[in-house]
C-alpha cells in the first residue's frame, strides 16, 4: 500500500468528516489517529511525530489556527505540513492560515481527488525536505571531516618537517665541528683522535644520507619515476642475507632471530633491490622497537590477492604473504592504517626510536607499485606484525 508508512494526524470534532476521512484513507493505506480537541492532539504528539495533520479551522474551544501556531512551537510537529479543514474559504482565511504555517486547505464536504492529491503533495515535500536535510548533515560533516583532516595533515607536516630539519642540522653540525676540530689540531693531535674525528664525520654523514635517500626515493615513487626491473627472486635467500647483514645489531640487544620453515615456494617476480630495502626496513623497525632478549620472526605463507592490472577484471592471484613479527612495544589500534602514511611516526617512535618516518611510506609506495599489499597488525603474543604480500607472478 501507497501509504503504510505515513502516520496522519486529525484534529477534528466534527463526525462527518472524520467519518469520510477514515475511509477513504485507512482504504489506501494510510495510518490514523483521529482526535477532537487540541488537548488530545497535543497528548499524542508527545510521544509520536506524525508525517502530516489534516486540522480543522472550526473548533469546540480553540480555533485551527491556534491550534496550529501549538503545533509550530512544539518540537516535534514545527516541520511537520498542516493542511487546515473547512467548509468555506476566503481570502482572509488563506492568508491568516499561511501566516500561522498551515501548508493548504481543504474544503468539505471533500473532493476525494483534491484531499488526495494534496496529501501525497505535501507527504512528497515532507519527504524531500528530510532528505534534503539528511544530506545537507552529511556533506557538512564531510566537510568538517575534510577540514579536520586537512589540518591534522598540515600540522603532521609541519612536525615532520621540522624533525627532519633538526636531522639535517645535527648531522651538518657534527660534520663541520669535528671538521673543523681536525683541521684546527691537525698537527697536535694523535693519529688515534684523528680516526675518531674521521669515524664521527662518517657516522653523521651516513645519517644524513639516509635522511636525504629517504626523501628522494619517496618523491620518486610517488611521481612514477622510479623503474623497476623485474625478475624472479628467492626472497628467502633475500631474507636470509638481510638478517646476515644484520648479525651486528642482533648481538648488540641479544636478539633471537628466527625465520619459520616456509614449505612453500618462495620464488617471486620483482624489482630485486626494492625487495631488499622494504624487508630491510620492517627488520629494522623490528630490531628498533624490540627490547633485548626478544625474538623475532619470520614466515612465509601463501595467500590470496585481488590482481589490480590483470586484464580479466577481479581475478584472484596466489601470492606470497611475508610476515616480520616482534616481541617489541607493539602499536595502537588508532595507528594501525595510519601508520604508513606520510608524514606519521608511530607514537612509539616519540618514546626513543630514531627514524625519518618515510620508511613504511617507502615500503607502501614499492608495494603497491607491485600490485601487492602491505599492512600491520597487533601480535597476539605483543609486539607488531608487519605484513607484505606479493603475487607470485607479475602481469603487465
Amino acid at each position: 500500500m501507497p501509504g503504510q508508512e505515513n502516520l496522519i494526524l486529525i484534529v477534528d470534532d466534527n463526525p462527518t468528516n472524520t467519518h469520510d476521512i477514515d475511509s477513504l484513507l485507512t482504504e489506501i493505506g494510510y495510518r490514523l489517529r483521529i482526535v477532537p480537541d487540541d488537548k488530545q492532539a497535543m497528548d499524542f504528539v508527545k510521544d509520536q511525530t506524525p508525517d502530516l495533520i489534516l486540522l480543522n479551522i472550526m473548533m469546540p474551544e480553540l480555533d485551527g489556527y491556534e491550534v496550529c501556531q501549538m503545533f509550530k512551537n512544539d518540537q516535534n510537529t514545527k516541520h511537520t505540513p498542516i493542511i487546515f479543514i473547512s467548509d468555506k474559504i476566503d481570502r482572509k482565511d488563506l492568508v491568516k492560515g499561511y501566516d500561522v504555517g498551515g501548508v493548504d486547505f481543504v474544503t468539505s464536504p471533500f473532493i476525494t481527488a483534491e484531499l488526495l492529491t494534496k496529501i501525497k503533495t505535501h507527504l512528497a515535500v515532507r519527504k524531500a525536505h528530510e532528505e534534503l536535510e539528511t544530506c545537507i548533515k552529511e556533506r557538512t560533516q564531510k566537510i568538517i571531516k575534510a577540514k579536520e583532516e586537512a589540518e591534522q595533515a598540515n600540522r603532521l607536516k609541519s612536525e615532520f618537517l621540522a624533525n627532519m630539519s633538526h636531522g639535517l642540522r645535527t648531522s651538518m653540525h657534527a660534520i663541520l665541528s669535528f671538521s673543523k676540530f681536525g683541521i684546527d689540531k691537525l698537527e697536535q693531535i694523535s693519529e688515534e683522535k684523528k680516526m675518531y674525528y674521521f669515524q664521527k664525520i662518517k657516522t653523521s654523514g651516513d645519517q644524513l644520507m639516509v635522511l636525504l635517500d629517504d626523501l628522494l626515493d619517496l618523491s620518486k615513487l610517488e611521481t612514477g619515476e622510479e623503474i623497476y626491473n623485474l625478475e624472479s627472486v628467492n626472497s628467502l635467500q633475500i631474507v636470509e642475507n638481510i638478517i646476515s647483514e644484520m648479525d651486528t645489531n642482533w648481538k648488540e640487544k641479544k636478539l633471537k632471530v628466527n625465520i619459520e620453515d616456509p614449505l612453500i615456494s618462495t620464488k617471486i617476480d620483482c624489482d630485486k633491490e626494492k625487495l631488499k630495502q622494504v624487508i630491510r626496513n620492517l627488520l629494522s623497525n623490528a630490531f628498533k622497537f624490540t627490547p633485548e632478549n626478544k625474538k623475532i620472526t619470520i614466515s612465509f605463507k601463501e595467500g590470496k590477492l585481488p590482481f589490480e592490472n590483470n586484464p580479466i577484471e577481479n581475478e584472484i592471484v596466489s601470492a606470497l604473504t611475508i610476515s616480520v613479527l616482534d616481541e617489541g612495544v607493539g602499536i595502537l589500534n588508532t595507528e594501525l592504517n595510519t601508520v604508513f602514511d606520510k608524514f606519521i611516526q608511530s607514537s612509539k617512535t616519540k618514546t626513543g626510536a630514531e627514524g625519518t618516518g618515510l620508511g613504511l611510506s617507502i615500503c607502501k609506495e614499492i608495494i603497491k607499485a607491485h600490485n601487492g599489499k602491505i599492512w600491520a597488525e597487533k601480535n597476539p603474543k605483543g609486539g607488531a606484525i608487519f605484513s607484505i604480500m606479493l603475487p607470485y607472478e607479475q602481469m603487465n
